[in-house]
């Protein structure tokens, strides 16, 4: 209904009966022709959606699967590079102590942190402060290496899902 038209840098907008419109009113007038949109073509896009992916599901229940792994794997890589960085320029002298995992007052959360740091100070005074670094690096790089496969795998098993909906949808419309 709306015509734009750029000539180099300068831009004009028009209507459909050749009035000229500031940018922006423009843009209110976009955002009301595409705010008036029926709910019922998300109901039509749903199930054409769980038509299309349907013969694909196990692609798809593996993609989702490895992506969970690939989050999980990432949130202890990350973790990890704190207790490093603590150990290499010796920041923390904080004395932990083992805190039971069903102690009521704390967190899930705190305790589990205060746990690992309690494990890290367990393996720096049994084995020292470069092994305990080199255990802990090694992990990082075990975890990085099972989030990078688990994020290409899920890039590979996707493949299948995006041409194979893509081919369904061609020969429904060609035929």
């Amino acid at each position: 209904k709306r015509a734009i038209h750029i000539f180099r840098k300068n831009i004009s907008i028009e209507d459909v009966t050749g009035a000229k419109i500031s940018k922006k009113h423009f843009f209110i007038y976009l955002c009301k022709s595409y705010s008036n949109v029926p709910t019922h073509t998300m109901k039509e896009f749903w199930q054409l959606m769980k038509r299309f992916v349907a013969p694909y599901r196990k692609y798809l229940a593996g993609a989702v699967l490895l992506n969970i792994f690939s989050a999980i794997f990432n949130i202890f890589s990350f973790t990890l590079i704190i207790p490093i960085l603590q150990i290499l320029f010796k920041m923390d002298t904080t004395v932990y102590e083992f805190i039971p995992w069903d102690t009521p007052d704390m967190s899930m959360k705190d305790i589990g942190m205060n746990n690992a740091y309690y494990y890290v100070t367990q393996l720096i005074d049994k084995f020292g402060g470069s092994m305990t670094l080199l255990i802990l690096g090694l992990f990082l790089g075990v975890m990085t290496a099972l989030k990078t496969s688990c994020y290409f795998g899920s890039s590979a098993i996707m493949v299948p899902l995006r041409t194979g909906i893509v081919r369904d949808i061609r020969i429904m419309v060609y035929n």
